[in-house]
Formats: C-alpha cells, sequence, structure tokens
C-alpha cells in the first residue's frame, strides 16, 4: 500500500511477490475482494500442493506394485 503508486513501484512489489498493489485512498470494498481473492488462491494453491503429493504416492505405488 502506497499514497504514491507508480507503475514502477507496482512491478517492484509484484516481483518481490506482492500479491496486490492498492494506492491511498484505499476503498473498503476493494480491500475486501482483495483479501478475499487472496485467501482463495492460498485454499487452492494449498490443495494444488495436497493432490500432487497423493498423486505421486499413488504413482510410487504403482511402480512397486509392478516389481
Amino acid at each position: 500500500m502506497t499514497a504514491y503508486g507508480t507503475i514502477e513501484t507496482a512491478v517492484e512489489a509484484m516481483k518481490e511477490g506482492a500479491y496486490d498493489f492498492m494506492v491511498k485512498p484505499l476503498k473498503r470494498a476493494y480491500i475486501t475482494t482483495v483479501v478475499k481473492r487472496a485467501l482463495e488462491k492460498q485454499v487452492l494453491v494449498l490443495e494444488n500442493l495436497q493432490l500432487r503429493e497423493r498423486l505421486k504416492n499413488q504413482t510410487r505405488d504403482l511402480s512397486v506394485d509392478r516389481q
């Protein structure tokens, strides 16, 4: 969040891992939307990691069964 947003600042923030870039004055509805999207993304990332792990384990189990 910054009072004086520039494209350069936004690009730098995103490169450093920022989820979004907000400039003042902040609007409550916008903040709510951004936070909601960030939380949804986090849930999807965790679910993706869990599914990848399950797939890796199933693949490993199948290769052991074939031996």
